[in-house]
Formats: C-alpha cells, sequence, structure tokens
C-alpha cells in the first residue's frame, strides 16, 4: 500500500473545510433581455433578443399566444373584400354599417359601430364561436380592430343601416336573413 504523503497535492491552495454546508446556487433574478419585434406578411411578430425564439427555454419567455393573435389579426386584415360584394346569399354585404347596443340594463355600456368586410369561420379554438361562421367586423375607432362576430348573433342583436343611414334590424334590409 502506498503512503499518502507520497501523492502530490493536486490543489495546494485549496484549505479543506469540515463544514458540511451544501452547495446553494445563486438564485438572485438574472436580467430578462428585451424582445424583438419583426414585421412578417402585415404582422409583427415578437422574439427573445438573444436567441430569436417565440418560445425561449433559455430566457424563459413565451410570446407564441401574443403572436397567434397577431397573425389571426394580419389574416383578418387582408380578407377585406370590396365594398357591395355578396358574403353569400341571405347574409349582408360587404361593406355594411352595423351597430350592436350595450344589452339592456346595461347603462353606460358601449355601443359598437364597424363595418362588416368577409366572412369566416372561428378557428381558434378558445373561442365561444369555435366552428361558427362568423362575420368580420372591423370596429370603428378601435385603429381598425377586427372582430368576428357569429353570423346569427349579428342578425338576431345587431342593427345595420338601411340606404338612408338608418340603423333597423337586419331582416329589414336583406329578406330571408339566414
Amino acid at each position: 500500500m502506498a503512503d499518502t504523503d507520497d501523492i502530490p497535492d493536486a490543489f495546494p491552495d485549496v484549505t479543506p473545510t469540515t463544514s458540511r454546508t451544501p452547495y446553494v446556487p445563486d438564485r438572485s433574478p438574472s436580467p430578462v433581455p428585451d424582445p424583438i419585434t419583426v414585421s412578417s406578411n402585415g404582422a409583427s411578430l415578437t422574439f427573445c433578443a438573444p436567441h430569436a425564439l417565440e418560445l425561449c427555454p433559455i430566457c424563459c419567455l413565451d410570446f407564441t399566444e401574443m403572436n397567434r393573435t397577431e397573425r389571426e389579426r394580419a389574416r383578418l386584415r387582408k380578407s377585406r373584400k370590396a365594398h357591395g360584394v355578396s358574403l353569400g346569399r341571405g347574409l349582408l354585404k360587404a361593406g355594411s354599417r352595423v351597430r350592436m347596443l350595450p344589452a339592456e340594463g346595461n347603462v353606460g355600456g358601449e355601443v359598437l359601430d364597424g363595418e362588416v368586410v368577409d366572412v369566416k369561420q372561428e378557428t381558434d379554438r378558445f373561442s365561444e364561436a369555435f366552428g361558427l361562421r362568423c362575420y368580420v367586423v372591423e370596429l370603428e375607432g378601435k385603429g381598425a380592430e377586427m372582430i368576428k362576430v357569429p353570423i346569427d348573433d349579428v342578425h338576431d342583436e345587431w342593427l345595420v343601416a338601411n340606404e338612408s343611414g338608418e340603423y333597423v334590424k337586419v331582416q329589414e334590409v336583406v329578406p330571408g336573413a339566414l
């Protein structure tokens, strides 16, 4: 058996310690890098700057939902049909002015005014209207925000401007409306 005194000390400056305190890594928060925004096909998409990832496990940043919403908005902006184009039998025409009044008893509720620009199926699986055909409505005064509203809801609850500009029930403007 070899004498331990013959083994050269590999770590001469390290003083042995008798402490049994475990190693605890530094848990202070590291600075979160600024995200970058890139325009692509009419959508402003956001990514982590160091890795250019939408969902970055390194930076712990998740822009997937925000980017999904932005991509959907870009698709809706591109879907605009020309004024007066038929969107289908029993449906309003593109360019129809629509208004949703606040629910009865909703004092101070918001009136939504907009313009029908297209018809699309709702593809957002988290939406109450998932799978339904919807009007794409561009809202007034909302920075060109577009929303999807189920066709039946518009026909039952919204008003549409007739030729003289008065807001009336959809059935008065589109006979046989769905």
